[in-house]
């Protein structure tokens, strides 16, 4: 027959014990020497569990009895380079985004396309200023891969202590 709990639910830090939290797990075995908990002891439990991070994780931790497993020392160098690499391109990818919209906008204003008497332009000079943005946009383009290639290709070989490395591996 099972027998009620009798000891402390909750620590000197007002978080549920061990021994609670082991009980609470084996209280659903049919076992001879499984506890129970009474209503209000229950209630106060699954209240506590509903606020303390802290012992739900103890909680899960005890229920899946899991490890993780650290990773080999071969793939954390390939994971740490890969998301590198990754965080630079979005890094230099926003920054050249920047540049490229400020560029544009320069170029726009010089251009007078901000200027109000825009209906009275001739054909000629709009289309002068589309050609000449297609262009810019395309340079722009350009330009901006060959910086972002190139800061990424100088960023690969530095090492992990910020040296260059000049090709050795």
């Amino acid at each position: 027959m099972a027998k009620l709990w009798q000891e402390d639910l909750f620590d000197e830090d007002g978080h549920l014990t061990d021994d609670t939290l082991k009980a609470l797990i084996h209280s659903s075995d049919d076992a001879e020497d499984a506890v129970v908990f009474d209503e209000l002891q229950r209630l106060e439990i699954a209240e506590h569990l509903s606020f303390c991070d802290h012992c739900v994780l103890r909680y899960t931790e005890l229920l899946t009895d899991n490890r993780l497993l650290a990773p080999s020392d071969l793939v954390v160098p390939a994971v740490m380079k890969a998301l590198e690499k990754e965080e630079r391109q979005r890094y230099f990818s926003k920054w050249v985004s920047m540049v490229m919209a400020a560029g544009f906008a320069i170029f726009f204003w010089i251009a007078g396309v901000f200027s109000p008497n825009l209906a009275d332009m001739d054909m000629e000079f709009l289309t002068g200023i589309v050609e000449g943005a297609t262009t810019f946009s395309r340079q722009t383009v350009e330009i901006s891969t060959e910086i972002t290639d190139s800061m990424g290709n100088w960023v690969e070989k530095l090492n992990w202590r910020g040296e260059l490395s000049h090709g050795k591996e």
